[in-house]
């Protein structure tokens, strides 16, 4: 779908597929569904991850509560790349499509 989208625009989107296909109005469409069989769009996938983003917050939450120290990792987003560099003058490398 994202290299759909290339053809189109003339940009590589940097959304997976499954969220870009959610924010825009061509790929999941209730009178074709042939759309998500092409584009292959896993519409499943989001409640799937929410069920496993919830066991690890649960089995977190019962290790920090037994923790003498709790270790902040970096979340590998780009917005945290973004304001660690901001804040601390730190270079970051990021990339994303500008014009």
């Amino acid at each position: 779908m994202r290299y759909e989208m290339m053809t189109r625009l003339g940009y590589f989107v940097t959304e997976s597929s499954e969220h870009f296909a959610e924010y825009t109005p061509w790929f999941i469409k209730r009178d074709r569904p042939d759309l998500i069989e092409k584009f292959g769009i896993p519409l499943d996938e989001y409640p799937k991850r929410c069920i496993e983003q919830i066991a690890r917050w649960e089995k977190q939450a019962a290790a920090f509560r037994t923790a003498n120290t709790i270790e902040v990792e970096n979340s590998k987003e780009y917005a945290s790349a973004i304001v660690n560099s901001v804040v601390t003058g730190e270079p970051s490398v990021i990339y994303g499509n500008f014009g």
